[in-house]
């Protein structure tokens, strides 16, 4: 009897240990959940300069924009409009609500929801939105390869 109680808390701590491992953040997992609050703080300080936001993107990364009907690539400089019409509001702010992070060896995915914010006319505009953005590890640097952003359903 002695032996087994031994076994069941050996094996206690063992699963309880490996349970403690499995929620443990990866370097990576923190680099890309650093870049989502990079892409968004990004949003406010842009001002107009869209290179400011499409540094966080890959050569050919796809956009899905929350306020445009357009599919968007990352060649050709085919995010700038966007990014500079956006980025041009006063006042524009995107805050993080919830953020959940996948991680698949070189590859993650970010999704959650973000509201946008800015003035139009003398009133605040809140934009609530939903997104998923997928990133690759390219040398060493997570950039987002697809990103689709939506409005809340009402």
């Amino acid at each position: 009897m002695k032996k087994f109680n031994c076994f069941v808390v050996l094996l206690s701590f063992v699963l309880l240990s490996m349970n403690a491992l499995a929620f443990q953040h990866t370097p990576d997992e923190k680099l890309v959940k650093e870049t989502y609050y990079q892409w968004c703080e990004s949003i406010g300080k842009a001002h107009g300069d869209a290179k400011i936001i499409t540094q966080y993107y890959a050569p050919k990364a796809i956009l899905l924009p929350t306020l445009s009907q357009k599919i968007l690539i990352n060649e050709n400089n085919g995010l700038d409009a966007y990014f500079h019409k956006l980025t041009s509001h006063p006042n524009i702010h995107c805050t993080p609500q919830k953020l959940i992070t996948r991680m698949y060896k070189e590859t993650a995915i970010n999704t959650g929801l973000y509201t946008f914010s800015f003035t139009d006319h003398g009133k605040t505009v809140k934009i609530p939105a939903r997104f998923t953005f997928v990133y690759e590890k390219e040398n060493g640097k997570w950039l987002i390869i697809k990103h689709h952003s939506s409005k809340m359903p009402k």
